[in-house]
């Protein structure tokens, strides 16, 4: 029996979309790894923020810098600097030169930190774990207030001490608090979004509803990458796991084209238009966490980030929205009610 056209183009439609769905999903699964380091570890946002105030005598081509809130301490040394980091008891405890980076095997800070092992620690001195001229370790000093209330305000100081070539150096710095943001004012943006988009779809005026799903992805996509972004510029990647950052970028733009030109007609686009908008609102879920505390680990601004976020949830639901009613009908193509008469 011959199939009716409205069927078999019914048909197309959903091919269409579940290839468009695969492609954006496929290309969120290669995410690199480190892009998502914040987010899977249950830190996106931080009540803490350690900061740098300067090296203590100033050395030139000597640099610190505070990664993941308070959680890491990264010392840069351009040679011939030979810089020694001393641990909390004053020992020797990291040493970066011109030959690379050290870790004390007898440092009772390097033990507790996990930068050596024991079996390390019987078989040398100084175990070299870089050939670079920087390190990055967890350090506990950064935090000296454990628990804090109240308003945003400075609460601590703290203090790393180096030797810089033999001289005494150290690192100072400031520990600040910043209270939870208000989630239920921030909301507002996402569900003006989606509230929008509900009038927009109300007034049944074809070219209103994909003028607006046009701007609305549009945003949405716009926003989702520069939150993304921004998380991966705050953890200072090095030249190549940030060249897969931008290609992954890139490929990601690419699939969204495709998905949503591909289909032939403007229902079919719309409805594309739609499932690209529900992904990325799916893919915004895990960086909600920029609204449980007050600092955002992220290269932005914590306002921005934050905007970021909403933007891209209610954008992306509103576009999906948007599509709702073409996606139905589609549904009807595919599945018809009625039965063929004779002769059909």
């Amino acid at each position: 029996m011959l199939q009716s056209p409205h069927l078999r183009a019914g048909r197309m439609v959903l091919v269409r979309l579940s290839v468009a769905l695969a492609a954006c999903a496929a290309a969120a699964a290669i995410r690199p790894a480190s892009a998502d380091a914040h987010v899977s570890a249950g830190r996106i946002s931080t009540s803490f923020e350690a900061r740098v105030d300067g090296i203590r005598p100033p050395v030139p081509g000597v640099t610190a810098t505070v990664l993941d809130g308070d959680l890491k301490l990264r010392i840069d040394a351009d040679p011939p600097h030979v810089v020694t980091v001393l641990g909390v008891i004053h020992e020797p405890f990291i040493r970066i030169g011109p030959g690379g980076v050290f870790v004390s095997s007898r440092s009772p800070t390097a033990e507790s930190d996990g930068l050596v092992t024991l079996q390390q620690m019987r078989a040398a001195r100084w175990i070299r774990v870089s050939s670079g001229h920087s390190f990055t370790w967890h350090e506990n000093r950064l935090r000296p207030v454990p628990f804090v209330s109240g308003a945003d305000r400075r609460v601590a100081g703290w203090s790393i001490p180096l030797l810089v070539d033999g001289r005494p150096v150290m690192v100072e710095g400031s520990e600040w608090y910043a209270a939870q943001p208000r989630r239920l004012l921030w909301a507002l943006p996402a569900v003006a979004a989606v509230v929008a988009a509900a009038i927009v779809l109300a007034t049944r005026r074809e070219r209103l509803i994909w003028m607006v799903a046009v701007i609305g992805l549009v945003l949405a996509l716009v926003t989702w990458m520069a939150g993304w972004i921004g998380v991966v510029l705050d953890q200072r990647l090095s030249t190549w796991p940030l060249a897969v950052s931008v290609l992954y970028a890139i490929s990601v733009v690419l699939v969204v084209a495709a998905a949503v030109t591909a289909p032939r007609r403007a229902p079919e686009r719309l409805v594309a238009m739609g499932v690209v908008g529900f992904l990325v609102a799916t893919f915004t879920l895990p960086a909600l966490g920029v609204f449980q505390r007050g600092f955002v680990l992220s290269a932005l601004p914590a306002t921005a980030a934050r905007a970021c976020v909403t933007l891209a949830l209610g954008c992306g639901l509103g576009v999906a929205l948007l599509a709702g009613p073409s996606l139905v009908s589609s549904l009807r193509r595919t599945h018809p009610t009625g039965l063929p008469a004779p002769g059909e």
